[in-house]
């Protein structure tokens, strides 16, 4: 896609210099002052081409990038608890464009008795690259109601190999 890289809210010159070569920088004028009495040689740090060879992450689609599914490739109703093979809770993975993930959940009623299947990308929540046995149970509402019971599902173990 095509955009432009605009860096703001700067506390400090080091902060700036790190952004040598962003698109647009908005810097106050006692920064600009300071900055114009550092005597020295500015290298350029950023640069479009070396970000598209470094970039690792796969384009969103147009058409769910606002969404949390089109983020984390999971339900926003579903709860996940994944455990490694020595029962400690795994933390979630932090995505490097949290602001991306919203939107309106789906919310499903489910009856006693009935099944609900779905798939869910569940790597994309949790690093689970590490070789190793992982536990994986998932929870949500019967209904969209607070009130409601938690419904769990049977756990599953996903074992990694080295």
């Amino acid at each position: 896609y095509k955009t432009e890289v605009m860096g703001a809210s700067f506390r400090n010159v080091g902060e700036i210099l790190e952004l040598a070569g962003c698109d647009l920088l908005t810097i106050s004028p006692t920064l600009l002052e300071e900055m114009q009495k550092t005597a020295g040689t500015l290298l350029r740090k950023l640069d479009s081409q070396t970000a598209a060879a470094n970039f690792q992450e796969p384009k969103l689609s147009l058409d769910e990038s606002g969404t949390i599914n089109g983020m984390t490739g999971a339900d926003p109703n579903l709860s996940f608890k994944v455990r490694d093979e020595d029962g400690k809770l795994k933390q979630k993975k932090v995505h490097k464009h949290p602001e991306l993930a919203s939107g309106k959940p789906i919310n499903r009623t489910i009856a006693p008795g009935e099944t609900l299947e779905e798939e869910q990308d569940v790597s994309r929540l949790f690093d689970m690259t590490e070789p190793g046995s992982y536990v994986i149970e998932v929870s949500r509402r019967a209904s969209d109601a607070q009130k409601d019971k938690l419904v769990k599902s049977n756990t599953i173990t996903v074992t990694v190999l080295p």
